[in-house]
């Protein structure tokens, strides 16, 4: 976990849109519209990023920083939320993979996470490279065939 020690930016460069509240960073950006901040030592950290960590609040290794305004540029603390992997894809895509298939057809694990989703991999098995129908058929044929006698013990 990153602390704020170090991460403090002498000026940052921002504007703010009043109509939205927002708080726009001006200086360096990334290709898709974020901000972002030179980390001491070397490297970036994405501006809303370094926003939450100024405002106090911690952002754990491997979580995402949320922008409830969904402006990619705005770095207004009270915009931004610290949310797990999982919850931020929700937020953008609920019940839905990220191929858009309903999520009542993936495969869950024991605890609850997605293992896969069943389209998916469906689709990614019809598009192989090298494959006839009639080998596709069959593996379906096989795979259901599977099922059923799995099924019936």
């Amino acid at each position: 976990m990153l602390t704020t020690a170090g991460l403090s930016h002498p000026a940052p460069p921002v504007a703010s849109r009043p109509m939205s509240n927002c708080i726009l960073w001006t200086g360096a950006m990334y290709s898709n519209g974020y901000g972002r901040a030179p980390k001491p030592g070397g490297g970036w950290i994405g501006a809303h990023v370094l926003a939450v960590y100024l405002d106090g609040r911690p952002v754990p290794r491997g979580y995402h920083v949320h922008h409830r305004c969904n402006t990619p540029a705005c770095v207004n603390p009270a915009h931004l939320e610290v949310l797990t992997p999982a919850a931020h894809g929700e937020v953008h895509r609920p019940g839905v993979c990220r191929n858009g298939h309903p999520r009542e057809r993936s495969v869950l694990k024991a605890d609850g996470r997605v293992a896969y989703c069943r389209d998916c991999r469906n689709d990614a098995r019809r598009s192989r490279p090298n494959d006839d129908p009639s080998r596709i058929a069959d593996r379906e044929r096989v795979a259901r065939s599977y099922a059923r006698r799995k099924a019936s013990r």
